[in-house]
C-alpha cells in the first residue's frame, strides 16, 4: 500500500492489522513517484478515488502503470468533469469552484463547520435536494436501511464526509472530461482489447465503484 499521509504509521497500519491479513507492505511516498521497480507487480495496481488528488492525473497514471508487470492490470477512476450546458457550467465553474476556492484556503475547523451545516441542511426535504443539485454539498450514495434514525445518521455522516472531502480537504482536486480520460487510456494501452469497463465507466450515472481496468 502506498500512502502520502503520515497516517501510515497509525491509522492505516491499525486498520490493516485489524483486518487479519499479514501479506502487505505499507510505504509512505507520493504515488506519482512510487519507489518500486518498473514491470515488477504481476497482479493489480489499484488507485481508487485518489488519482484526482495528485498534482497531475496523467503523470500519476503513467507512473503507476509503469510498475505493473506483464499480464497485470492498472485499475483507476477519476472525478468526471460535467460542465456541458449553461446550468452545469454555473454549477461547476461558479458554485463548486467558487466555494472550493474559498474553503480550501480556510482552517480545518471552518471547513468542518461548513460540512456539518450542509449535513443538516441536506436532511431538509426539497431544500437539501436542491442544495446538492446546485453543488453546495455532496451526499452521495447511502446504503438503504429499514431503521429510519439509522438512515438519517448515515445521510448526515455521508454528507459531512463527502462535502468536507469535495470542498476543501485536498490541495488538488482534478475533474477530467471523457475525452481527456480516453486520451490518457490510449497513451497507456494502445490495444483497446486490453482495456475493460470503458462502456460502464462512461455511462451516466456511472455504476457505484466502477473503474477502468487496463491490462499490460
Amino acid at each position: 500500500m502506498l500512502d502520502l499521509s503520515h497516517s501510515v504509521d497509525d491509522v492505516v497500519r491499525y486498520n490493516l492489522e485489524s483486518s487479519g491479513y499479514s501479506n502487505y507492505d505499507v510505504i509512505q511516498c507520493s504515488i506519482d513517484m512510487p519507489p518500486i521497480l518498473y514491470n515488477s507487480i504481476p497482479g493489480i495496481v489499484m488507485c481508487h478515488n485518489v488519482i484526482q488528488h495528485t498534482p497531475s492525473v496523467e503523470k500519476t497514471a503513467h507512473a503507476l502503470y509503469k510498475i505493473v508487470g506483464t499480464g497485470g492490470e492498472f485499475v483507476f477512476n477519476c472525478y468526471p468533469k460535467n460542465d456541458q450546458g449553461i446550468l452545469r457550467k454555473i454549477r461547476f465553474h461558479i458554485i463548486y469552484k467558487g466555494i472550493r476556492s474559498i474553503l480550501s484556503k480556510m482552517p480545518f475547523l471552518v471547513i468542518l463547520i461548513y460540512a456539518r451545516l450542509m449535513g443538516v441542511i441536506r436532511l431538509i426535504p426539497f431544500v437539501g435536494t436542491v442544495c446538492e443539485k446546485l453543488n453546495f454539498c455532496v451526499q452521495g450514495d447511502v446504503p438503504n436501511t429499514k431503521d429510519f434514525l439509522d438512515k438519517i445518521k448515515r445521510r448526515y455522516k455521508a454528507t459531512v464526509l463527502n462535502t468536507f472531502d469535495c470542498y476543501g480537504s485536498h490541495e488538488f482536486q482534478h475533474h477530467k472530461t471523457e475525452k481527456e480520460i480516453k486520451q490518457l487510456v490510449s497513451e497507456l494501452q494502445k490495444n483497446p482489447k486490453k482495456v475493460l469497463n470503458m462502456d460502464k465507466y462512461f455511462s451516466r450515472p456511472t455504476p457505484i465503484g466502477c473503474a477502468l481496468r487496463i491490462f499490460k
